[in-house]
């Protein structure tokens, strides 16, 4: 090794030396304003040491989950007891001695409000009055009319007529609730003009019969023409009764029918509330004025949830005979889904008028058979 290498190899040897010192007291200097500096960041920390100890807030967890467990289970139960397509109580539950199990420690109030439940709410509901049965309209037995009509047996209107007319007309006889409206007294007008007034005015022009108003004696020739007369409009009489009869409709003209008898029931008479309101004719005061045909509230919630509730009765029992049409299915699960809509909506507007209240809300669900557990909250329809 030469000098010059050895002096070249001692200088690196010493520069070396005087480096290394150098950075370590850089990196501690680093190393101690970053320590600083975290210091700093840690003085100036905003959040503030929790409040509340570990097992404080292990309590909290644990009871906010028991109680959405208890909620599920409490909405499972419901689902397991009531119908949301009926929208009340399963047939099982009621019959299956559910209540007697339920209110086995009660007074004897509660057995008898248990076992006017097992018979269920539809069935004793005023729309179960108010609609129509469909096979017991069809395969009821038919009136028992005259073979041959005489002036003895003939009667403006008829002693036998339909049970039900279709359309406009509605017999005498039927009786569909306690709460009839007007309109049933113009149907039955109507019914009158039709069998009784009319027959009588064109017979009235016979001359037998005006003979027997002035106090003469009729000749035989018009007596007995006066008697066919009789015998003729008592044979159309039974005709248009015949066409008119709501055993030869089919399933849309009961349902068609039951509709309008929902629509008098449930819906109230517009003018009548125009007049009530002195916002109508009967504001004026006017003793003479003319009578007005009913004009029903057909948009009223009270109607289009007694008609969905109606239509998903028929449905219902067009499944249970067809499980396998699923296109109806479809349908059915969307007017129960539609019904709680408009209840829900009719309970929120009773409830801002302040004067009807809940009380109105529960009193429909009583006319239309159906518990607030079916009809209120989550429905699955399956």
């Amino acid at each position: 090794m030469s000098h010059s290498t050895l002096i070249g190899s001692t200088s690196r040897l010493s520069l070396r030396t005087a480096v290394i010192p150098s950075l370590l007291n850089c990196t501690a200097s680093s190393s101690s304003s970053t320590s600083a500096s975290s210091s700093s960041r840690a003085s100036f920390h905003t959040s503030s040491t929790p409040l509340e100890s570990k097992r404080k807030i292990v309590a909290r967890q644990k009871k906010q989950k028991n109680l959405a467990l208890r909620t599920e289970r409490s909405r499972q139960d419901v689902q397991g007891l009531v119908d949301p397509i009926l929208g009340d109580l399963k047939p099982e539950v009621r019959t299956g001695g559910f209540f007697a199990r339920q209110q086995s420690g009660s007074n004897a109030n509660n057995n008898n409000t248990a076992k006017e439940e097992v018979g269920g709410k539809y069935e004793r509901s005023l729309l179960k009055k108010v609609v129509l049965d469909r096979q017991s309209i069809w395969f009821s037995q038919p009136p028992q009319y005259p073979s041959q009509y005489t002036v003895e047996n003939s009667g403006f209107p008829a002693p036998v007529q339909p049970a039900v007319y279709t359309g406009s007309l509605s017999s005498t006889s039927e009786s569909t609730s306690d709460s009839t409206s007007t309109s049933n007294l113009n149907l039955n007008a109507d019914q009158t003009f039709l069998f009784k007034h009319l027959p009588e005015t064109l017979l009235s022009s016979l001359p037998a019969a005006q003979a027997a108003k002035l106090g003469k004696t009729p000749s035989p020739a018009e007596r007995r023409a006066y008697e066919e007369a009789v015998a003729m409009e008592a044979k159309m009489s039974e005709q248009t009764m015949r066409v008119l009869d709501l055993r030869n409709a089919d399933a849309k003209g009961v349902r068609k029918e039951s509709v309008r008898r929902i629509v008098e029931v449930f819906g109230g008479d517009l003018n009548a509330n125009n007049d009530n309101n002195g916002n109508g004719d009967g504001a004026s005061g006017k003793a003479d004025k003319e009578p007005v045909a009913p004009r029903m509230n057909t948009g009223h919630p009270t109607v289009t949830s007694a008609i969905l509730t109606h239509r998903i009765h028929l449905l219902n029992t067009h499944l249970a005979a067809n499980p396998r049409d699923v296109h109806n299915k479809k349908r059915l699960r969307e007017l129960v889904h539609q019904r709680a809509k408009i209840l829900s909506y009719y309970k929120k507007r009773v409830g801002r008028r302040g004067g009807e209240g809940e009380g109105a809300y529960l009193g429909l669900l009583d006319k239309l058979g159906l518990d607030r557990r079916g009809v209120e909250g989550e429905l699955i329809v399956r």
